[in-house]
């Protein structure tokens, strides 16, 4: 505790190191969309710096300034210029974690004077639930937006016109990376010069035009995001999933749901995480009601009001999925901005050391959880190699979830992280694979930058009759539509419920015959008849 009380950054800076090593010495980090991000980026690279590749055959840049999904492929499209695919997912990985933790501190010291003991309450939220669903852009985003933010706070006295140039182009880079970060920070900034206006009574129309003027570097950003609004009007789907809002209370108070996505191995930390937070607050709240301080502060509004967003937003609001543990992410982070504020004696420094330990063992349970995505990536690439021709055309069969364990490690997981996983078998030998969603997004909406160059989409097939598992496959008559010969290979993926009346929906012609299938039956390869091995 001594070392803490007079080491708390060097401390910081230790637990910002591990969390680069657990990132980095595994041989990969696997998510749920990383892989296609990654694949991605790649086939960018390939139209961009191959000429006649097999990928500027099938595939043009999307290219669109209302893509508001874009950043994360900036250092995935550069590293893998000079680097191994895998290295370049992990470099990128470990830069959102500098990004993301040293930008949560610089925000905290807008608003704390002890930002530095308070700083070291983010390591649990490092990598977190969004990191593992592959959400690069969305968290790249919200990196860049602890930066803004603070810049923003520090510059509300003196608004020159360079800082606010500055203010106004940060804002057009965290749109380009993603959209809803951008909405986060306008909800951030309207709910400060709101309480300055409203709690702290100052002077109506003088504070007014001050409001106005401190906005206004949103303006650009705000032009676009209502602009992208527009083009998608009619085309997203809000609220058709289930609403419950039991769940979504556990979400936020009994199971962090922005913690709790590796399982029952993680319980024994995570529960005494969230306590220790609740502790924090409960102190927080009582030095308020000791010193006569106003509830209504603008951490606490910020933090209220993600609290009932998260509470409320469907699911699928957004154009996207999985938004609701995005929010319960933000949510605790003004948690943290809030709990900040509070005075820093002997108990609040015990509290946050007994809290750093807890948070340094949940992060050896999330090295072993990487680990074992590391081990089910190597197996897939080395299993698929002796029958994947570079250039080639291949497919790909997913028993959805398609692993619910990973690895000899056996970790299990809320959601379905191995869904891509195949993507990287096909970057390792040079194909292409039709198993790319991304690009199957209708070119007029979408918000990707790949798309297909003669087929508006690739047609997938969704079959929930093999319960409890979902069968996806590629449509047969969609290749011969758009005069694509089929694919040599197919690597099908995730254990079957019945294999054989599986193979009878996605090869109808029984055109092709298994060539491997791995002892743990995840992973099996078909081959088309008489195109068996290199």
């Amino acid at each position: 505790m001594a070392f803490l009380q007079k080491y708390p950054f060097h401390l910081f800076l230790l637990g910002i190191l591990l969390h680069l090593l657990a990132v980095l010495l595994p041989s990969a980090f696997v998510t749920h969309d990383g892989p296609s991000h990654l694949y991605n980026a790649h086939i960018i690279n390939q139209i961009l710096f191959t000429e006649g590749s097999i990928y500027e055959q099938f595939h043009i840049l999307n290219l669109n300034f209302l893509q508001p999904n874009l950043l994360g492929y900036v250092p995935l499209c550069l590293f893998q210029l000079f680097l191994p695919f895998l290295w370049a997912e992990k470099i990128t990985v470990a830069l959102y974690v500098l990004l993301f933790a040293f930008g949560f501190r610089y925000l905290l010291k807008q608003h704390s004077p002890n930002a530095d003991w308070y700083a070291l309450l983010i390591f649990p939220f490092v990598l977190n639930v969004v990191l593992f669903w592959g959400f690069f852009n969305f968290l790249i985003a919200l990196g860049l937006s602890f930066y803004l933010l603070a810049y923003y706070e520090r510059g509300r006295a003196s608004n020159t016109g360079v800082s606010w140039l500055l203010l106004c182009l940060l804002s057009l880079i965290i749109f380009y990376s993603h959209a809803l970060v951008f909405v986060f920070c306008g909800v951030y900034v309207l709910i400060r010069e709101a309480h300055t206006l409203f709690v702290n009574r100052s002077p109506k129309r003088a504070a007014f035009f001050v409001a106005i003027r401190e906005t206004s570097f949103l303006i650009p950003g705000a032009v676009l995001f209502l602009a992208y609004l527009i083009r998608q009007a009619g085309t997203d789907s809000a609220g058709n999933a289930a609403f419950d809002l039991g769940k979504r209370l556990s979400g936020l108070i009994l199971n962090p749901e922005v913690l709790s996505f590796s399982g029952y191995s993680e319980g024994a930390y995570v529960v005494p995480l969230f306590l220790l937070l609740v502790v924090l607050g409960g102190i927080k709240l009582w030095q308020d009601h000791k010193n006569k301080t106003s509830l209504w502060s603008v951490s606490f509004l910020l933090m209220l009001f993600f609290f009932l967003a998260t509470l409320f937003t469907p699911e699928e609001a957004g154009g996207g999925s999985v938004i609701v543990p995005r929010l319960n992410l933000v949510f605790f982070l003004f948690f943290l901005v809030w709990i900040s504020r509070q005075e820093l004696n002997r108990t609040v420094k015990w509290l946050i050391g007994i809290y750093l330990v807890f948070s340094l063992a949940l992060l050896s349970v999330r090295f072993q959880f990487i680990q074992a995505g590391a081990q089910q990536c190597h197996h897939v690439i080395e299993s698929s190699a002796l029958f994947l021709e570079k250039n080639s055309l291949i497919g790909s069969i997913h028993n959805k979830p398609v692993s619910r364990f990973v690895g000899d490690y056996q970790i299990h997981t809320y959601f379905d992280i191995m869904t891509n996983i195949d993507l990287y078998a096909a970057l390792d030998q040079g194909c292409l694979s039709l198993h790319n969603y991304e690009a199957n997004m209708p070119r007029e909406i979408s918000y990707f930058p790949v798309s297909w160059r003669h087929a508006e989409r690739i047609e997938v097939v969704r079959d929930p009759s093999h319960t409890p598992l979902i069968l996806e496959y590629t449509h047969p008559d969609t290749l011969a539509k758009y005069k694509i010969s089929p694919p040599e290979v197919l690597l099908c993926v995730g254990q079957s419920v019945d294999p054989s009346g599986g193979k009878a929906m996605w090869d109808p012609q029984g055109a092709y015959k298994q060539v491997f299938g791995d002892s743990i039956a995840f992973l099996r390869v078909y081959s088309r008849m008489g195109d068996i091995g290199k």
